[in-house]
């Protein structure tokens, strides 16, 4: 009982130094926990002795916080230092994508195999280190379901004052710069500027548009020929922007590993940048995204070493058959849209990226099915297919040591050769986490089990499915089912049921533009977890239904393009309610 006495004395003392501030004290508690009373007393000596450090930096109203960072950024294994400060890369309170953020920790070499377990995807070790930064409470994390992804978090932030000190360490180290063009003028670029001339390994642009051109003369010879690592951002305008080639010539970067292209427009062929993208032979990350390109390279198969490529541009693109020459590349992102391929009579081949772990939008119409039994380390996958090669990849899925897989089915319509239903089969499939069904069914199957329904399937989107039947009868009995999306003519009936004991485990239900839907019952034990609903666009729809009061769990009601009908029949007018808001009165969140 006396170490745990002790331990708390120590602690009040650690509060006490940290002036009460809530950020210093939970970032100090990130360093604490799991420790003895020893390191206790030892990390109260280094508060103390960070806080005598400053001399005049003491009048800064942050100066506590900022040392008790400091004191944590030290005791980081040297090992997640780099990645800790990459952070700093990132705008205040931008949401970080993770999965994003990992392969560029990966492509920079800040994340090292050499305690990588078997079966771990090196994303998995880089998971590791943000679970590490947000023990530590330097990072804020936007936890996931279970099941929604191979990944355990979605997004991550980092307080604004934990940003300052990346960049502060960051550029101390020479490890990066930003420069944010919203907040800079031409004359703090000027040759004159010391922070032009500081070399940087990585050098991240935001807000750059077209008319800070000019700013680029800044970056002489000697900065460009030591970049490792180019990150242009998104610019969140509508318009794109031109790539300043005379002055960010692609043959000045040879030693790049990291190049972020967002936003730009490379459509104009005869000037293309990109033509000699080939000769960055070092670059491990390339990423188009959202730029708008019409000709992807075929120079992009010389570059042995790349890891990661986002293919995920604006509009269509011309690809050319090189992937397979790719041998280390470890995450791929295919386009969103059509992919017109060079070759009109073969598709792209895969079956030479042995190291592939992930890829996303790998489309069946333009893509080998057959190469993905070829890819034996991927354990990530999303795919898109038409019902002809459905059998071929649901046979891939159910056959290999997927982590996570999301199946999109886009066809006219969701039957064999025999013309039976596909959708128990899917259902039952046992590895599919998400399912996107783009097809008409029409009417339900009659002969299935529910007991052989996938544990692992969490969401399903539905478009176009023109079901003749409740669909409902057959939807909630998958046991794990966390997301259900209706949309877009998915049902063609008056009515839906949802059952009591339905939905065991459903949190999100979107029901969107059914136009025959007039009715909506809900029986008492349905959907005992719902915490989200969105109605939108069923104009027919007369009431909210009557068990909507028993979702004890429900946390918001988004009511979007309904007729004024509905909408006044759950509003509070004055003091007045709507005959239907009883229904709704426990919901802390309501839009209309």
């Amino acid at each position: 009982m006396r170490p745990v006495l002790e331990i708390e004395d120590v602690g009040r003392k650690i509060v006490q130094t940290c002036q009460g501030l809530p950020l210093a004290i939970s970032t100090i508690g990130g360093i604490l926990k799991g420790k003895g009373l020893r390191d206790w007393e030892l990390i109260n000596k280094d508060i103390s002795l960070y806080l005598s450090r400053g001399g005049g930096l003491k009048e800064d109203e942050y100066y506590t916080v900022r040392q008790v960072l400091a004191l944590s950024y030290d005791n980081l294994p040297q090992c997640m230092r780099h990645c800790f400060l990459y952070l700093g890369n990132f705008k205040e309170d931008e949401k970080i994508y993770v999965e994003e953020l990992y392969q560029l920790w990966l492509a920079e070499g800040l994340v090292k195999s050499d305690d990588q377990e078997t079966g771990e995807m090196m994303l998995d070790k880089a998971e590791r280190y943000m679970v590490e930064m947000a023990q530590r409470s330097l990072i804020e994390v936007e936890q996931r379901d279970v099941g929604e992804s191979w990944s355990t978090f979605r997004t991550c932030r980092v307080h604004d004052l934990i940003r300052d000190m990346c960049l502060f360490k960051g550029k101390e180290e020479k490890f990066l710069n930003l420069i944010d063009f919203q907040h800079t003028n031409d004359m703090l670029l000027s040759s004159e500027s010391k922070s032009s001339r500081d070399v940087a390994r990585i050098l991240s642009l935001y807000s750059y548009d077209d008319s800070h051109r000019s700013s680029f003369k800044v970056f002489d010879e000697n900065v460009i020929r030591q970049l490792r690592s180019l990150l242009f951002f998104r610019n969140y305008k509508s318009s794109l922007r031109e790539w300043p080639g005379k002055i960010l010539c692609i043959k000045k970067f040879k030693l790049l590993r990291v190049l972020m292209l967002t936003d730009f427009d490379f459509s104009k062929r005869k000037c293309s940048p990109l033509r000699r993208i080939g000769e960055l032979v070092y670059l491990t990350y390339l990423s188009f995204l959202n730029s708008s390109l019409e000709d992807l390279p075929s120079s992009i198969g010389d570059l042995k070493n790349l890891q990661t490529l986002d293919l995920r541009v604006r509009g269509d693109i011309n690809i050319p058959n090189v992937f397979w020459k790719l041998k280390q590349l470890k995450h791929l992102y295919l386009p969103l849209h059509k992919i017109r391929k060079l070759d009109a009579v073969k598709k792209l081949r895969m079956d030479g990226l042995n190291e592939l772990e992930l890829m996303r939008y790998f489309d069946t119409t333009y893509c080998e099915t057959n190469d993905l039994m070829k890819l034996r380390k991927l354990r990530v996958l999303h795919v898109r297919v038409i019902v002809k090669d459905l059998e071929e990849v649901m046979s891939f899925i159910s056959s290999n040591s997927l982590r996570h897989s999301i199946l999109e089915v886009k066809d006219s319509n969701l039957c064999s050769e025999d013309g039976s239903s596909c959708l128990v089969q899917l259902l039952e499939c046992p590895f599919i986490n998400s399912l996107w069904i783009d097809a008409h069914v029409g009417i339900l199957p009659k002969n299935y089990d529910h007991s052989h329904f996938s544990r692992l399937l969490t969401r399903i989107v539905m478009v176009n499915c023109e079901f003749e039947e409740d669909p409902m009868i057959l939807l909630e009995k998958l046991p794990n089912l966390q997301t259900l999306q209706m949309g877009n003519n998915s049902y063609l009936g008056r009515e839906l049921v949802c059952s009591a004991q339905g939905f065991p485990q459903l949190k999100r239900l979107w029901l969107h533009r059914l136009p025959h839907l007039t009715m909506w019952r809900v029986n008492k034990g349905a959907m005992p977890n719902l915490s989200s609903l969105q109605i939108n666009n069923c104009p027919n729809m007369v009431m909210l239904p009557h068990g909507l009061i028993f979702l004890s769990l429900l946390k918001e009601l988004m009511i979007v393009n309904m007729p004024e009908t509905f909408k006044d029949r759950v509003r509070v007018i004055g003091r007045v309610e709507g005959q239907d808001f009883y229904k709704i009165r426990h919901i802390p969140y309501i839009s209309i």
